[in-house]
């Protein structure tokens, strides 16, 4: 999710982690590579850039069901269900 909300903060986070310094120069150049800005295509495996899509897809009685079977994982990456 940083990646795709906060691409310039995710690069820099993950440059740093690697000692390398980077600009915005270097985002722009990665951004483009990934196509981040492009739109979503319905021909694409990417659909929708925001969390939360599911809540469109999918029925409250299913997402419940997950949530409670995938509960501690949520509950550890904090989420909220």
């Amino acid at each position: 999710e940083d990646m795709i909300l906060d691409f310039g903060g995710w690069v820099r986070q993950l440059g740093g982690g690697m000692g390398i310094e980077t600009d915005a120069a270097d985002v722009d150049s990665l951004g483009m590579l990934g196509r981040f800005g492009a739109a979503p295509s319905a021909n694409s495996h990417i659909r929708q850039r925001e969390p939360g899509e599911h809540r469109t897809k999918l029925a409250d009685e299913t997402i419940s069901r997950l949530n409670e079977s995938l509960g501690p994982a949520l509950e550890f990456f904090g989420y909220d269900g």
